[in-house]
């Protein structure tokens, strides 16, 4: 009986020593099992709060950069609204370029009638014409011979009333056929004709005399030769290219004489010119 007592502690005891190497192993910190689930979950759990930083960086940053992105929306198309704005600013300067065009028929065909003489040019790129026979209005086609405005030593003065290429210096007229170069020094006015062509000069005063009678005024009749390079388009989308029509590819416009209203100086300094090929030198005191 002492034998049996003796060998069921010892069995009790050795148990008890087994399970508790057991527990004490598998709560020891320093136990490998399972070493790189437990790594693995430590890592996860430092991680975690790393979880969607790029896009909260990247929300952050479209947030700090709306204001800015707004300004630069501004931007957008600024160059081609300043061009615009320019070309804009502009059109009353091209206007004048473009109603000097259809003055002189370029890029088509412009019927000049002078008032109140009633006498008729066409102009075909700078040049005048007479028709002999009838000019289509529509048209500006001549039903007879189209020949080159000349005027010669036996011409009439008048002839000179129906020409818009001129200079003005201090009350002195110069007009030229093909245009005129003018030099003034010192009061002393020098008129030459663009290739030797002729020239007519005057005073101011004895102009108004000789023109008042036979062209206070003109109306111009446009039509542009549409497969010209050089035409200017009717209707125009220049809002200050005036005609007094509405009709397509045909202007009609009407301009006084403005020498006849031109006043003579009594002292200082004055010129004006107009025209095609004109040129203006100016020395001396004044």
């Amino acid at each position: 009986m002492g034998i049996e007592l003796e060998k069921f502690i010892f069995f009790t005891i050795l148990v008890h020593m087994v399970c508790g190497q057991f527990y004490a192993y598998n709560d020891d910190p320093y136990n490998l099992n399972n070493l790189g689930s437990r790594i693995s979950a430590q890592v996860q759990s430092q991680v975690a709060p790393l979880q969607g930083l790029g896009e909260r960086i990247n929300a952050q940053v479209q947030r700090n950069l709306q204001p800015l992105q707004s300004r630069l929306g501004e931007l957008d198309g600024l160059g081609d609204r300043i061009s615009a704005q320019v070309h804009k600013d502009l059109e009353p300067v091209r206007a004048i370029e473009l109603n000097f065009k259809m003055r002189d028929g370029v890029g088509g065909t412009t019927i000049v009638t002078h008032q109140p003489s009633g006498r008729q040019f066409i102009y075909n790129n700078y040049k005048p014409f007479i028709c002999k026979g009838t000019v289509d209005i529509k048209t500006g086609t001549c039903s007879g011979d189209l020949v080159p405005f000349e005027i010669t030593s036996s011409s009439p003065q008048t002839d000179w009333c129906y020409l818009r290429s001129y200079s003005l210096i201090n009350n002195q007229i110069c007009i030229g056929l093909k245009g005129v170069s003018v030099t003034s020094f010192n009061n002393q006015i020098t008129c030459k004709g663009v290739g030797d062509s002729p020239t007519f000069t005057s005073s101011l005063d004895d102009y108004k005399k000789l023109c008042s009678e036979v062209s206070a005024s003109s109306e111009y009749r446009y039509i542009p030769d549409v497969n010209s390079p050089q035409h200017v388009a009717i209707p125009n989308q220049n809002a200050h290219v005036k005609c007094e029509n509405r009709d397509k590819n045909l202007c009609i416009f009407h301009e006084n004489n403005s020498l006849l209203n031109t006043y003579s100086t009594s002292n200082g300094f004055q010129y004006y010119s107009t025209g095609n090929n004109v040129n203006i030198n100016v020395g001396g005191t004044y």
